[in-house]
């Protein structure tokens, strides 16, 4: 996954970091696994105690000897040294390189366990306004369960500025490739119930001049073709929202699933499809292989997100597109509606503008996934967008484009 790393940090800095990980390890030994494997371990600068952006770490250089530390790690209850210098000669603990790379690709997370698809029927068979509440119930049920999961990781989790301090710790430097600030509305349509809002908020951004995604699964595509080809007309783009939202997906073979993503072949070309969104971005490795086939990037990761079907806690860490496992990964970086709403959180505006200025500043993207779901809007999608846009107007330079244009620009 060098190219990944590549793209967001600079060949130089690939190198610098494997420099120093081999040296600790010819000289104090190789890492020793962490009990439990990955685990999410604090980071700090020593001296200042300036904290950093949390690390999901799997083993660790344990011995530091007298290393002088520059960036530490809580091990074990016991904060080690990260990277540091001992004389002229600079160390760093941890394999920085691979391990970003299991973040990229959420490599270091458990395989995710969907509650949604444990039901013996396909769960979008609940009337909407009761998954709203079985969604808010689910996620309490999760806060409950671990109410430090959101502490120092949601919604700013900034792997990218981890690495940078930890390479500057190393007397390496990082090459960025920032962009002027862009902003991706995007909507994930769930089933056909929700098709009808969905034109709705495919006719008000429109009329604002906004080109969003539409994120449909291929069922309903197939099933309400006419209104599918309604919001392609008004300008946006359709991307593909799996087969099915039951989540059942990644119990497919990949080999079955790409026989059945055939099937909409006909669908797909007609809308010109460049894009998939999982459902619940329930994704993995094999299945992003499968994708590569039929798209030119992919939409199911985030940079951080809470309390989802994915997981407690998972993200890639960054905020802009990359390339990787045959396509670009342009990551959700804003957090989603239904979280907000069942978090209690009912100013969503706030909260989406304090993160894109936050992202804006990183050189990053902005992408927004809303649901076309009318319970998490009670007073109207209207009210929200165009709040949202006055807020986000402030912004010199701001480009308002689809997922499609922005995966592009990690190509």
């Amino acid at each position: 996954m060098d190219a990944a790393f590549d793209y967001l940090f600079g060949q130089n800095a690939r190198k610098t970091l494997t420099d120093a990980y081999h040296r600790a390890v010819r000289t104090f030994g190789p890492a020793r696994p962490l009990n439990g494997g990955f685990t999410r371990l604090p980071c700090r600068e020593r001296g200042s105690g300036k904290p950093l952006s949390p690390l999901y770490c799997d083993a660790c250089v344990t011995d530091g000897g007298e290393i002088d530390a520059v960036i530490e790690t809580q091990v074990d209850g016991r904060w080690r040294p990260l990277a540091g210098k001992h004389g002229r000669t600079v160390y760093l603990a941890v394999d920085i390189v691979r391990l970003v790379d299991a973040h990229l690709f959420e490599t270091y997370a458990p395989p995710p366990r969907p509650t949604t698809a444990l039901v013996p029927f396909p769960y979008r068979w609940i009337p909407e306004p009761a998954l709203v509440r079985a969604h808010r119930a689910l996620v309490a049920f999760k806060r409950r369960l671990s109410p430090r999961t959101a502490d120092g990781v949601w919604p700013f989790w900034d792997l990218e500025q981890f690495v940078a301090c930890v390479v500057h710790a190393v007397g390496g430097s990082v090459s960025v490739r920032r962009r002027p600030p862009q902003f991706v509305f995007s909507h994930d349509v769930d089933g056909v119930e929700q098709m009808a809002f969905a034109e709705e908020i495919a006719r008000i951004e429109a009329d604002a001049g906004v080109r969003a995604g539409f994120f449909i699964p291929g069922e309903v595509i197939r099933a309400r073709r006419g209104a599918v080809g309604r919001i392609a007309a008004l300008g946006h783009e359709i991307g593909l929202h799996g087969l099915r939202h039951d989540n059942k997906h990644l119990a497919i073979p990949p080999a079955e699933y790409a026989l059945q993503l055939r099937a909409y072949a006909k669908e797909l070309s007609d809308l010109g499809v460049a894009g998939f969104r999982s459902p619940s971005l329930l994704t993995s490795p094999p299945l992003r292989k499968i994708l590569a086939e039929f798209f030119s990037y992919d939409s199911s990761l985030t940079d951080t997100d809470i309390y989802g079907e994915a997981g407690g806690h998972h993200g890639c860490g960054v905020v802009r597109p990359y390339p990787g496992e045959g396509l670009t990964i342009l990551p959700i970086t804003l957090p989603f509606d239904d979280r907000l709403y069942t978090l209690g959180r009912m100013n969503p505006v706030d909260e989406w503008t304090a993160k894109a200025r936050w992202v804006f500043e990183r050189g990053g993207t902005a992408v927004l996934c809303t649901h076309a779901c009318k319970p998490y809007y009670p007073d109207g999608y209207a009210k929200i967008f165009d709040g949202l846009l006055r807020a986000l107007n402030e912004t010199p330079g701001l480009r308002f484009v689809a997922p499609a244009e922005a995966a592009q620009s990690a190509t």
